[in-house]
């Protein structure tokens, strides 16, 4: 068979001495070469990178050989590899790893892999669909594949490629924060309906920074504050108001839900943990693995964040100013109810795109 072959002269061209290490984004050499050290068994494995080698079937030609488990003992074991052309086009690219990703699953498997193909190229994605017949570079193909294989893992796009797009912006994203939805834009939407000219803005969880940071962004004559309980997400949120233009109108505290807040505050937002407990375990993959616990659930109910917020709120939310709050699927009554308890009134419930009730907006009374 002609993996056979293609094995065999793998096995051949290192026993004879072709052995040239290739570091991750380095130009490629145009001759045969390895990977990986030889297994104690005399077995050569590759996983996930790409060997160039010229193929004895075809003169001339120069093929990459990509590979997820291979060996050169014969076994029943799957095997997924992949040969192809350096001359295969974006779109033969894009196919291919879609393919691989809805055969594991992955919901969007072409706009995953159009993303993904986008970011190993440093172009946009719409520039991929324009350019769809470019050939295929053979560093770009060793991180497109890299971000493939992460993908089919589970770990989301925007954690791949380090950033997320959110209210027409890019905010970086790391480990340290929850990913942003785009269901959290309701809030973004809503609060500039019930900002003050010239208001001081207060984001309770600040996390990526996302909900403030858009809101300055939209708002020249605004300020404002984040409070969060994590440095490493104060400090991603500080990078995010610097690359979009806002660090000079925005502070950093850090602190929990009751922290002592210079106010008072015109808008108070938050987007705060609230997954029960129970529930966590229901979650999606790429939710559960790659969003930080502390982000996603308090525990119990997860109603605690506000109650706490609601507490604290005298403190630091003007008479007459505004609060609002994103919650998740069925969590309308619970939070509004405690909403009211707090004394807020002039209480709207807000739907997202899906139609589901996602966020809502309360006054304190003057």
């Amino acid at each position: 068979m002609r993996r056979r072959r293609l094995v065999s002269r793998i096995r051949a061209n290192r026993l004879l001495g072709a052995r040239q290490p290739v570091r991750e984004h380095d130009e490629l050499p145009r001759q045969t070469v390895d990977l990986l050290p030889l297994r104690d068994d005399r077995l050569v494995e590759i996983f996930d990178r790409p060997v160039l080698m010229r193929d004895a079937d075809f003169k001339g030609v120069e093929t990459v050989f990509v590979g997820h488990v291979l060996s050169l003992r014969w076994s029943a074991r799957p095997c997924y590899t992949r040969v192809m052309t350096l001359h295969c086009s974006w779109r033969d690219m894009i196919r291919e790893a879609a393919q691989r990703l809805a055969a594991a699953g992955v919901e969007n498997a072409p706009r995953d892999a159009r993303l993904l193909l986008a970011h190993a190229l440093g172009v946009e994605p719409m520039e991929v669909i324009m350019r769809e017949n470019d050939s295929v570079d053979i560093v770009m193909l060793t991180a497109f594949e890299g971000a493939i294989q992460r993908r089919l893992c589970g770990e989301p796009v925007s954690r791949i490629r380090g950033w997320r797009e959110f209210y027409g912006r890019r905010f970086a994203v790391t480990p340290a924060v929850l990913d942003p939805r785009p269901e959290t834009e309701l809030l973004v939407e809503q609060g500039l309906k019930h900002l003050d000219q010239a208001g001081r803005v207060l984001d309770l969880g600040i996390g990526s920074g996302c909900i403030l940071v858009s809101i300055l962004a939209e708002r020249p004559d605004a300020v404002g504050m984040g409070l969060d309980i994590s440095p490493a997400a104060l400090a991603l949120a500080r990078h995010n108001a610097n690359a979009l233009g806002v660090a000079g109108r925005a502070t950093f505290v850090e602190g929990g839900w009751g922290h002592a807040l210079p106010g008072p505050f015109d808008l108070a937002l938050s987007n705060p943990p609230y997954i029960s407990e129970a529930e966590m375990a229901g979650l999606a993959k790429d939710v559960r693995a790659y969003d930080p616990h502390i982000a996603l659930t308090p525990g119990g109910d997860g109603l605690d964040p506000y109650r706490a917020i609601l507490r604290a709120m005298p403190a630091w939310l003007r008479p007459g100013g505004c609060i609002g709050f994103e919650f998740g699927i069925e969590q309308a009554g619970a939070v509004t109810m405690l909403m009211r308890q707090a004394g807020l009134t002039n209480i709207d419930v807000h739907r997202d795109l899906a139609g589901i009730q996602r966020a809502a907006f309360g006054r304190r009374a003057p």
